[in-house]
């Protein structure tokens, strides 16, 4: 009996590799999004140790207003990459899962063949052995 060979195996391999791909640009997208969390985390605590922050003098005073009006307004230019950054996420995670349902659908098939494939076999297998009992009683 000639070996299994599926026909689509280039198709699936394809597939899959796009698969891989599709989940390493998810994986590195929502890698960016925790990093910006974590960043828009460390600006709120470091503007939160400014306002506890004692001042001696209105000089002190005004300079300390000043890095934390620096530090809302990159909290906020962070804020709106962060939601860019969680579209590019869900757009990729969209991608990944709709590549992995078309991976699954040709490795269903090949599935499918390679037990067809099986009984196949068997059938053959047995005529062989039908065979071969028939040409011994005969002999």
């Amino acid at each position: 009996m000639r070996p299994f060979k599926f026909r689509l195996e280039r198709v699936l391999d394809v597939r899959q590799e796009t698969e891989e791909q599709a989940k390493r640009a998810y994986t590195d997208a929502r890698l960016k999004r925790m990093e910006m969390e974590s960043q828009i985390g460390d600006l709120r605590r470091r503007r939160a140790a400014l306002y506890v922050q004692g001042v001696d003098d209105v000089t002190a005073l005004a300079l300390r207003d000043q890095m934390i009006n620096a530090l809302e307004l990159e909290e906020r230019e962070c804020i709106i990459l962060l939601e860019q950054l969680e579209i590019d996420e869900g757009q990729c995670l969209l991608t990944w899962v709709e590549a992995r349902r078309e991976a699954e659908v040709v490795s269903k098939l090949k599935e499918k063949a390679k037990s067809e494939w099986v009984i196949e076999a068997s059938r053959e297998e047995q005529r062989e052995l039908d065979e071969w009992a028939v040409m011994r009683r005969v002999a």
